[in-house]
């Protein structure tokens, strides 16, 4: 039997690449570092090996290697590319270095002239976020304008979240407003909105907490009870914004499109911070027909023990849609909410 010899390959800079890659994934930063040097003594060295080991840098946070490397290709004038920018900027947030952030970042623009990516704008946003409160928190705010405006960016989620969790409550609604007036697509996303909620109970401003959302119900045309439900979900407010988003929610959406799935998480919200208004909700939705078996069933669970009773014999008398056979169920149901 004939043992077929390959010839031998030279290793080239493609392949090394491709190990920078995996390792850079594996998170092996160490090795990432000796494999380049090993590359470089074999000069396989190009923009592309570069780019892998900043990357690395940037997950790792190795800020002073960062700084290394992007001198290096000025040095041996082996061309920067925004990618390169990336990882030294992604380097630095970490460790909290706004002032090598800023630098890199004047350094792309001005000496390279490279226009920044969305991900170069979340690595910078992600640096002055984790910043000292103390600091103006406005340039974060100019950041993103400048995304937005001069590089015709289409934001991100992440880029939003990181921006509005910066700003004082009485700038939330001006900068929502201003979303929806420029046609982002983040204008019309729940999570945003559900977070400036809050960030404005968290400073108290239930209004402000209330406003946002009622913005989110208008920030589309024909806007439905069901639209708001994935952002009610978000949603762990203090005791006062959990009362009036409930209620402004209920009062907006009762007559005018009604969902019962919607109205029972309100049902959930009120009993995890006033039980004593769940049945009060409760007699509410039976009243305008817009209770099931589920709201009993909350009701029960979350409502006082002593108005139990009240909740039972409302079950009674209330026409489900199902008929007698859904009422069995909503009893079976209700007593095992009794018993546990």
């Amino acid at each position: 039997m004939q043992t077929q010899v390959h010839p031998a390959v030279a290793p080239s800079t493609r392949t090394y690449n491709t190990v920078l890659k995996s390792l850079s994934r594996e998170g092996r930063h160490a090795t990432v570092v000796s494999t380049f040097q090993h590359m470089d003594s074999l000069h396989l060295l190009d923009t592309r090996s570069f780019d892998i080991a900043l990357d690395s840098c940037g997950w790792q946070g190795d800020v002073a290697r960062a700084r290394l490397l992007l001198f290096d290709m000025t040095r041996r004038g082996i061309p920067r590319s925004v990618a390169s920018y990336q990882g030294a900027i992604q380097a630095c947030i970490p460790s909290h270095n706004m002032t090598q952030a800023w630098r890199f970042w004047q350094t792309m623009l001005t000496t390279d002239q490279l226009a920044p990516t969305v991900q170069v704008y979340t690595h910078m946003l992600s640096v002055l976020a984790d910043r000292d409160a103390s600091d103006d928190d406005t340039s974060m705010a100019v950041l993103f304008h400048d995304a937005v405006t001069t590089h015709r960016l289409q934001p991100t989620r992440k880029m939003a979240l990181l921006v509005l969790k910066s700003l004082p409550s009485d700038a939330l609604l001006p900068w929502l407003t201003s979303l929806k007036q420029r046609g982002l697509g983040v204008g019309l996303d729940g999570a945003i909105y559900a977070a400036a909620m809050h960030v404005a109970d968290q400073a108290g401003d239930v209004d402000g907490a209330v406003q946002c959302l009622a913005l989110y119900c208008t920030s589309r045309p024909n806007t439905l009870l069901e639209h708001v439900l994935p952002v009610l979900r978000r949603l762990h407010l203090s005791p006062r914004g959990t009362e009036a988003v409930v209620g402004f929610v209920w009062e907006r959406f009762r007559a005018s499109s009604p969902h019962t799935p919607t109205f029972n998480v309100l049902l959930g919200m009120l009993g995890s911070v006033h039980p004593k208004r769940v049945t009060t909700l409760l007699h509410a939705m039976v009243h305008s027909g817009h209770a099931d078996m589920h709201s009993f069933r909350l009701a029960l669970v979350h409502g006082p023990m002593q108005d139990r009773p009240a909740v039972l014999q409302s079950l009674e008398t209330y026409e489900l849609s199902k008929g007698r056979n859904a009422i069995v169920v909503a009893c079976n149901s209700a007593l095992h909410a009794c018993c546990v």
